[in-house]
């Protein structure tokens, strides 16, 4: 089971060389990791045998967890008392319905146990957090690079952090697809 969206090995690869230090490129892959999955509003990837929702809902036969990539579900407890599973159906975009007997009405009124999330992250998610880790990679001491040019040498560097540690346009575009509604 992944605790993180993308490896060292994967930075390496996404560099082009190693990272100044095994513990710099773990720090990065972790902080660029909880960027991710705080914009897309959930893990992507399985981080525990079995996750447990509390969800508020609004009544009706239609129930979502927060989650796009629903497994199973192991459990369900509307109120106190256990729903025979037989009785709901779900899609893996997390979903679950329960045609016969509404949902109640109420926050926290439903309590979801299943497994949901990748096995590995997909190859762009892993491709994002890479390229907001690289932005991490210090030089000499001198703080993130922002941008560099290679014929006549020019290296700017970020003055706070600030422009070197959010996701770009471009990312967000990337990931969107992976961004629950709730999230945006």
């Amino acid at each position: 089971m992944s605790t993180g969206l993308a490896s060292p090995d994967d930075l390496t690869a996404y560099l082009g060389v190693e990272p100044p230090s095994a513990e710099q490129a773990a720090f990065l892959l972790a902080a660029a990791t909880a960027v991710v999955r705080s914009y897309c509003g959930w893990s992507i990837t399985k981080t525990e045998d079995v996750t447990a929702w509390t969800v508020d809902s609004r009544g009706g036969a239609v129930l979502t967890v927060p989650t796009l990539y629903l497994r199973s579900v192991v459990a369900v407890i509307v109120r106190g008392t256990p729903v025979d599973l037989s009785e709901i159906t779900f899609s893996a975009s997390g979903v679950l319905v329960r045609p016969r007997h509404p949902w109640p009405v109420g926050l926290g009124s439903v309590a979801v146990q299943g497994t949901h999330g990748y096995d590995q992250a997909p190859a762009d998610v892993v491709a994002v957090v890479c390229s907001l880790a690289s932005r991490g990679v210090a030089l000499a001491g001198k703080g993130p690079v922002t941008s560099y040019r290679v014929g006549g040498v020019q290296v700017n560097y970020a003055a706070n952090g600030v422009d070197a540690t959010g996701l770009s346009t471009t990312e967000t575009a990337v990931i969107d697809g992976y961004r629950l509604r709730e999230a945006r």
